[in-house]
């Protein structure tokens, strides 16, 4: 029994049996290198098999010492995670003056990218055909934009169109829901690995060639968060695929101007009456308050819209499967014989 037990002794072996195992035991290093850009996009380092046995006996001994010791500290401070290759700087540029969409302050964001012109990233509720309107978090560049649905699963990834549109020399591949607690993001793609500190959970890097990057969202520790791939995006397409797409309104494109607007007026005129003060649709309001403001505003300017559209007696069509009976259609849709659906995250943004 443990009350018999020479606890001195006994801690004094058990150390030196569990130095003489760590010596035995392979070399490894403090911390993960990171990629390279040969390796394919499933390959990862991992620690040799004998060392994680050694570690999972040196744990177990561990409990048996804090049943009849006192607990030592952990002299061994963790070693400062860094990602190789070269660091490609965002600069985080603040609440954007203006945008294209009414937004809260803070839920948007305007980022500095070299070579390009300013990057707005935001959340809006827009009318997209349905029966009520969406929560849309959007990237912007020089006044064009690409949007993806809030709670979509998978990575939200886009590409600008930099230079079809003539305002910059690159385009810009963008992961716009990098994972919380993301520290780095890793971008193998090219001649080399590019690293940066994403802003506002948003990581951009100059678009490589093909669609074989890979990119790495790691903890400050280097413990990986989540990862963009080839495996990972066409995950994400089956499931979009296997998903039921809500049925589309059966309006014409004055019906749909009048919807958009009333999701804009009735949004606006919800924050305003919380307090919130709009210049150039950026809405602001004392702090603390944003979040749950913004959440009822939509809650309501949901309610309205879909009283609307309920009032219109529109119809509604599968977008997959179906087409608007109109003559003046607001949405044309292609079914699902002649198109291939496929989340908004992998198309390019702004194009």
């Amino acid at each position: 029994m443990i009350d018999m037990i020479d606890t001195a002794d006994f801690d004094t072996e058990l150390r030196s049996a569990l130095r003489a195992d760590a010596l035995r035991a392979p070399s490894t290093h403090r911390a993960w290198a990171g990629p390279t850009v040969t390796a394919p996009a499933s390959s990862q380092r991992r620690r040799p098999a004998t060392y994680a046995a050694i570690a999972t006996a040196a744990a177990a001994a561990a409990i048996a010492v804090f049943a009849v010791t006192t607990r030592r500290p952990d002299h061994h401070a963790a070693t400062a995670f860094q990602p190789t290759g070269v660091e490609f700087t965002l600069q985080d540029l603040g609440v954007p003056q203006s945008y294209l969409n009414l937004t809260m302050s803070t839920q948007s964001r305007e980022i500095g990218v070299v070579g390009h012109p300013p990057q707005i990233v935001a959340t809006v509720l827009t009318y997209n055909g349905g029966a009520a309107p969406e929560v849309m978090r959007c990237t912007s560049e020089g006044g064009s934009s690409g949007c993806r649905g809030v709670g979509q699963a998978g990575p939200d990834i886009s590409w600008t169109s930099s230079i079809d549109n003539h305002v910059a020399d690159t385009d810009l591949w963008t992961w716009s829901n990098v994972p919380a607690g993301a520290a780095f993001v890793t971008y193998a793609g090219g001649a080399e690995v590019l690293w940066q500190r994403p802003i506002a959970g948003v990581a951009m890097f100059p678009k490589t060639p093909g669609d074989s990057e890979v990119a790495v969202a790691y903890s400050s520790s280097g413990i990986e968060l989540g990862r963009v791939d080839q495996a990972t995006l066409a995950a994400a397409n089956a499931a979009f695929n296997d998903t039921a797409l809500p049925k589309m309104a059966d309006i014409t494109q004055a019906q749909n101007e009048e919807l958009s607007n009333l999701t804009d007026s009735s949004l606006g005129a919800c924050l305003q009456a919380a307090g919130a003060s709009i210049a150039n649709d950026v809405a602001t309001m004392p702090g603390g308050r944003e979040a749950a403001t913004w959440t009822d505003c939509v809650a309501s300017a949901k309610a309205t819209v879909t009283a609307r559209v309920t009032a219109m007696g529109v119809g509604f069509y599968d977008p997959r499967t179906g087409h608007p009976k109109n003559p003046d259609p607001a949405f044309k849709t292609e079914n699902a014989s002649t198109s291939s659906a496929v989340p908004a995250s992998t198309n390019p943004a702004g194009g």
